[in-house]
C-alpha cells in the first residue's frame, strides 16, 4: 500500500511538473546547476567582477541589537561575523564588497554630508520624488517625511538605519543586503530565516528577483528550514528596504531566542553553510538567473 501511494506521488509531481513551461523547467534547471555548481565559469567571473554589494551588519557600537548572553549571541557581534563571512565569499569570486560599517567606526552626519556634497548627490530631491512617488503621501506631508529621515540622520552614537540607507546611497552598488538576527519574546520554539522587502520603491521588482534568489539558496541548502519572505508596503517596510537607491533586502539569520536556532547560529559550520548560501543567492541574482 505504501509503495502505491508513493507511486501515485511521484505520478502527480510528474504532472505537476509537466504542467511547467519548458522555458521555466529550462531556468530553474540552470538554477539548480548553479547551485550545485563547485566553482564559477570564466564567463560568471567576468560578470561578477563588474559587480559591487553593500552589505550592512544590522546594529553595532552603541546599538547592540538583541542580547542573549546565556546562548552566547549578542547580535551586533554575530551579525558582523556573518556578513565578514558572506563578504569573504563574494570577494573570492571577484564581486566589490562595500560595509556600511566594521565594527570599529562610522560616519557622523558631518561626514556623510560632506561626502554628498563631494559627489554631488542631493538627498532632499531624492527623498522627496521617492516618497512623492511611493509612500502615498502629497504636499506638506512629503516635506514632513523628508525632514523626518534627516532628523533620523542625527550624528549620534548610533549608526541607525537611516545613515545607513543614505550612505549606501553614496557609495552605490548593486544591491543592498542588511544582516540581522531575530528574537521572539513570546515563541522559544521560533525558528527560521526570514527576507523582507519593500514593495513600494522603484526597485521593486529587482528587489523581488534578489529575494526569490536568495530564498531557493537558502532552501538547496537547508532543505528542511522554514525560510520565510516578505514584501511590506511603504508604511511597513524598513527603513533600510525602502529608502536605498537600489534592490534592497533585509535577512533575519535566526533566532537567539530559540535554543535550537541559538545552537545552529553559534555554529561555525553552520555559519560557514549559512554564508555561502547567502552568497550564492546573491551571486545567482547578479548572474541574471
Amino acid at each position: 500500500m505504501k509503495g502505491f501511494l508513493a507511486l501515485l506521488l511521484c505520478l502527480a509531481l510528474l504532472a505537476l511538473w509537466g504542467c511547467v513551461p519548458p522555458a521555466e523547467q529550462e531556468e530553474e534547471s540552470r538554477r539548480q546547476d548553479f547551485l550545485a555548481a563547485e566553482s564559477r565559469t570564466p564567463e560568471e567571473l567576468a560578470i561578477l567582477a563588474e559587480k559591487t554589494v553593500i552589505l550592512d551588519p544590522g546594529h553595532g557600537f552603541e546599538d547592540p541589537g538583541c542580547e542573549y548572553p546565556n546562548n552566547g549571541i549578542i547580535e551586533k557581534e554575530l551579525t558582523l561575523h556573518l556578513t565578514e563571512k558572506i563578504a569573504s565569499l563574494l570577494e573570492q569570486h571577484g564581486v566589490s564588497v562595500i560595509y556600511t560599517h566594521m565594527g570599529e567606526g562610522f560616519p557622523g552626519r558631518e561626514a556623510l554630508d560632506a561626502l554628498a556634497a563631494e559627489k554631488g548627490y542631493d538627498l532632499d530631491a531624492y527623498l522627496t520624488a521617492l516618497i512623492s512617488a511611493f509612500s502615498g503621501r502629497e504636499g506638506d506631508a512629503v516635506g514632513e517625511t523628508v525632514a523626518a529621515f534627516g532628523t533620523g540622520v542625527n550624528g549620534d552614537g548610533v549608526f541607525d538605519t537611516f545613515e545607513r540607507a543614505y550612505y549606501a546611497n553614496l557609495q552605490g552598488g548593486d544591491l543592498f543586503l542588511s544582516v540581522h538576527i531575530h528574537a521572539s519574546g513570546t515563541n522559544s520554539y521560533a525558528v527560521g530565516s526570514d527576507l523582507f522587502i519593500c514593495s513600494d520603491t522603484p526597485h521593486r521588482e529587482s528587489s523581488e528577483g534578489l529575494m526569490a534568489s536568495l530564498e531557493q539558496a537558502l532552501k538547496h541548502a537547508f532543505p528542511s528550514r522554514r525560510i520565510g519572505v516578505r514584501s511590506d508596503s511603504w508604511g511597513d517596510a524598513f527603513v533600510v528596504t525602502k529608502y536605498p537607491d537600489m534592490p534592497s533586502l533585509l535577512l533575519e539569520a535566526g533566532f537567539a531566542s530559540g535554543e535550537e536556532d541559538a545552537k545552529k547560529l553559534t555554529d561555525p559550520a553552520w555559519q560557514d553553510a549559512f554564508a555561502k548560501a547567502v552568497a550564492d543567492g546573491v551571486e545567482m541574482y547578479l548572474l541574471g538567473f
